[in-house]
Parts: C-alpha cells; structure tokens; sequence
C-alpha cells in the first residue's frame, strides 16, 4: 500500500513539473515593474518556478518583476514598487499579489504601456502622475473586481472572504465587475461583495484613519511624482518627435521609392521605344537591301518599265508593218 501511495505521490509530482516548464514557456519576458523600497518581510516567487510552491525569495531595493512573479507581505511589512509607465504602488503587509503581462502602447512608450497588478488578499495604495491620468493605463484586479485608474490616487483592498473595497483621494476610478460598473470620484468608497455585486458609492473624509497611515508615503508619492511628471513629459515629448522624424524619413523613403520606380519605368519605356524604332529602322534597311537584290536581278521598276514600254512599241510597230503589208497585194 505504502508503495502505492509512493508511486502515485512521484506521479503527481511529475505531472506537476512537466506542467511547469509548459507554463515557464507561456511567461512574459519583460520587467514590468522595480523594487524601490522593502519594509520587513517580504518574499517573491518567480514566475518560471510558479509550480514550485515552497519557494520563496527575498526582494530588495532594486529587484526588477516580470509577469507572472507572485508576491507576499509577511506582517508589519510594506513593499514599495514602480511599474515601467510610471505608477507608483505600495503593497501593505499580509498581501498577496500577482504582476500581470503588460501590453504595449503607442509607439513602444513604457510610459503608455497598459498595466496590472492582480491584488489576491490585503491592499495596495497607487499613485499615477496626474498630467499623465489620461494616457497612463493601470488596473488594480481582484477576485471580484477591476478598478482602472481615471485618476491619480487611490487604494484597493481585498479581504480574507474575498469582497473589495476602491477608495478614491484624488481623481476617480472605473470599478467593474460582471454584474455592473460605477465610477468613484474623489473622497468616495465603494464596496463589492463576493458576489461581485457593487454597493452604494459612499462619501469619505481624507482624513479616514486608512489613509492616515500612509500620509507620509502620499506625502512623498506626490512630490515624486511632481518631479517624475516633468522627466516623463520631455521623454515623451522626444519619444513623439523621434516618431514624427521616423515617419518622416518613411515617407521620404517611399516618396524616393515611387520616384526610382517612375525613372525605372520611364527608362524601360525608353529602351522599348528605341527598340522598336531600331528594329524598325533595321527593317526598313532590309526591305532596301531586297529590294535592291531584286533590282539587280530582275531588274528595277524603271527598267521594267522602259522594257515594256520598247516591247510594246515593237508590237504595235510589227503590226503596223504587217498591216500595211497586206495592203499592197491586195
């Protein structure tokens, strides 16, 4: 029996395994997001070793994240991250939450790339730069919601029986789930149950004792992000311009393309002409050159002419003699 057991356990393990190598060729390579700040105990497991579920690393300042990594706050601890479009995310201890594939946005611009955090238990302060709120793509996904930003500053949490709080400080915030949709405006809370039912939107002070423990990280977030806001307008300012010259120098391209084409065109027509009136000319040279063999053969049209005409007159003249021949006699 024990061995049974033993061999249906290796089985198990096995399967497992092969699973996850099926998986790690599934996960996105790119970094989305780094660590600046780590308070306490906090671990991570990648995503290429998600099957592994007794391993768990240590992160620290400075640690990039890729899709697929899992993170876990231990007690009395926080995890500070920023995501490559410039969204800042504090992750409060006794949280579970997973880095989700980014997608591209225009142009390959970090700073337009659509991203996600899936936060699977406890909660998570985001800070977006504000001049940027309406290009940065960020949502917050739990069991029983997604809030995208529409704003600049506001916290998602998600409790051991799996409903969702949204809190808006600045801006607001799209909340959906697969029964309904509501916006959160500024100083306002909203609740979803498990169900992913979305209650009454309810009115807030900014002094609510959640917010004031992290007065300081929104104290330091928002003059980051004033300092961060003017790095990234240049950036994409240059960014746009480099695309700009790229399309331009495109267009030249082609524009240099379609006039090759056009001299490459014209110059076959050209070739075809001078062709066509060689072969004529030469035609026209043999049409000489057999006639002139003919001239010299049968003679040409002139001489013909003149012979005819001799041969003609010798006939009229021969009848002309026997004519007046005849004549006589009688």
């Amino acid at each position: 029996m024990k061995k049974i057991v033993l061999g249906c356990l290796i089985l198990v393990l096995l399967s497992v395994q092969l699973g996850g190598y099926a998986q790690e060729d599934r996960v996105v390579k790119d970094v989305e997001a780094k660590v600046i700040g780590v308070k306490g105990e906090v671990k991570y497991r990648p995503a290429k070793d998600w099957w592994k579920f007794w391993l768990w690393k240590g992160l620290e300042s400075g640690s990039k994240l890729k899709a697929g990594d899992f993170i876990i706050t231990k007690e009395d601890s926080q995890l500070e991250l920023e995501f490559i479009n410039g969204t800042r995310v504090l992750v409060e201890e006794k949280s579970n939450a997973e880095i989700i594939a980014g997608k591209e946005g225009e142009g390959n611009s970090p700073y337009l790339r659509e991203q996600t955090l899936e936060l699977k238990l406890g909660q998570a302060w985001i800070k977006t730069i504000d001049s940027l709120s309406e290009v940065t793509r960020f949502k917050v996904r739990t069991p029983n919601a997604v809030a995208g930003v529409r704003g600049t500053l506001f916290s998602v949490k998600v409790s051991d029986n799996k409903e969702t709080d949204v809190s808006v400080q600045e801006g607001k915030v799209a909340v959906s789930s697969k029964k309904d949709n509501k916006m959160v405006l500024r100083d306002q809370r909203l609740h979803v149950n498990r169900q992913g039912d979305l209650k009454k939107v309810k009115k807030v002070k900014n002094n609510h004792k959640e917010w004031q423990k992290v007065k300081d990280w929104v104290k330091e977030s928002k003059e980051w992000a004033k300092n961060r806001k003017k790095k990234i307008k240049k950036e994409l300012k240059q960014e746009k311009d480099k695309r700009k010259d790229t399309n331009k120098n495109k267009k030249d391209r082609e524009n240099n393309k379609n006039k090759n084409n056009k001299k490459s065109t014209d110059k076959i027509k050209r070739d075809k002409d001078a062709k066509d009136n060689k072969d004529k000319i030469d035609k026209e040279k043999d049409n000489i050159k057999n006639k002139d063999k003919e001239d010299k053969f049968f003679g040409s049209d002139e001489d013909r002419q003149r012979e005819y005409d001799r041969d003609r007159d010798h006939d009229r003249d021969r009848d002309h003699d026997r004519g007046s021949s005849g004549g006589g006699r009688m």
